[in-house]
């Protein structure tokens, strides 16, 4: 049985017959990855940024409405 040869090194994109087709695709898959890693992320941060303006707005609105209908409550008995 004849002996096989040894991986000596390995080098990405450096087939000569694909004119460094090896290079563009290497770092297309990893940019991919990448975006498909860090998109969960964002969205989880801007659905957290989302709620905490609705909560903001909804506590100003029930503040400002407590103050509206104290003072509707007021106008209204002195108008009847």
């Amino acid at each position: 049985m004849a002996r096989r040869g040894k991986i000596l090194a390995i080098k990405w994109g450096m087939n000569p017959n694909s004119s460094s087709l090896g290079v563009d695709v290497t770092f297309l898959i990893a940019g991919a990855a990448m975006i498909a890693m860090a998109t969960p992320v964002v969205g989880a941060l801007l659905r957290i940024r989302g709620q905490r303006q609705v909560n903001n707005a909804l506590a100003s609105t029930s503040r400002a409405g407590a103050v509206d209908n104290t003072a509707d409550a007021s106008s209204g008995s002195n108008d009847a």
